[in-house]
């Protein structure tokens, strides 16, 4: 009898662990993480992908706001107005887009999440959290979390780079340059702590003041809680 509580203490310590603790292949170098990742794929019209939230912007969000939720995490657009989102025309498609970039090749990531994007034209960090494209909330205050961005775009030009920044309970973070155009293999990683609020606000802009690199893409994001 004895050896069998033993047994049954050692299985229920050992799915104990594996319930809070799992090695991600596909992030951080096989960094812990727990497993409540939010996955979101953005795009013009429905892009059903398994296993993703499709956050779909059907119109421009300097005028609509959008919001959705995965893993009980939630992603907000900012206020409808230019001072976060600056389109680029007066249509729909003014701050997304749809099989405007090249399908993903990452493991991980299915191709069809980095069809589509939403798009800000913009040359400059926002200035406050007032002024950033997404906030995201849900997550527990004070907590370590990563978010990885996939931005592509498909064009002739000679490039698109940008950058991509986090406004969390320390200060703000901006990515190094990352080249959009034709991407299929590189994510922008981020590292934010949730304030007391649990919120963290995410944003871009284009890496120079040319016409062709005045734009940030957002394809797709993961969020991983990497602290308790």
């Amino acid at each position: 009898m004895k050896r069998i509580v033993l047994l049954l203490t050692i299985s229920c310590l050992f799915i104990g662990a594996n319930a809070q603790w799992v090695i991600n292949p596909y992030s951080f170098g096989g960094t812990p993480v727990i497993p409540d990742t939010a996955k979101f794929n953005f795009s013009l019209s429905a892009r059903p992908v398994s296993g993703w939230y499709n956050f779909v912007m059907t119109s421009r969000a300097d005028q609509t706001l959008f919001s959705g939720t995965d893993q009980g995490i939630t992603i907000t657009t900012t206020a409808a107005s230019g001072t976060n989102w600056t389109p680029e025309g007066t249509s729909p498609a003014a701050t997304s887009a749809q099989n405007s970039a090249p399908a993903s090749t990452l493991a991980g990531w299915p191709g069809d999440v980095g069809l589509d994007y939403a798009f800000n034209k913009k040359s400059a960090a926002p200035a406050n959290a007032a002024a950033e494209h997404w906030t995201v909330s849900g997550l527990t205050p004070f907590a370590t979390y990563k978010f990885e961005w996939l931005g592509s775009r498909t064009t002739a030009e000679t490039s698109r780079t940008c950058y991509y920044t986090i406004r969390d309970n320390t200060g703000v973070t901006t990515s190094a340059l990352h080249e959009a155009k034709g991407n299929t293999s590189t994510i922008v990683t981020l590292t934010g702590v949730a304030n007391a609020s649990g919120i963290v606000y995410l944003s871009g802009y284009g890496g120079g003041t040319t016409a062709n690199s005045l734009y940030v893409y957002y394809n797709a994001l993961k969020i991983y809680k990497v602290t308790p």
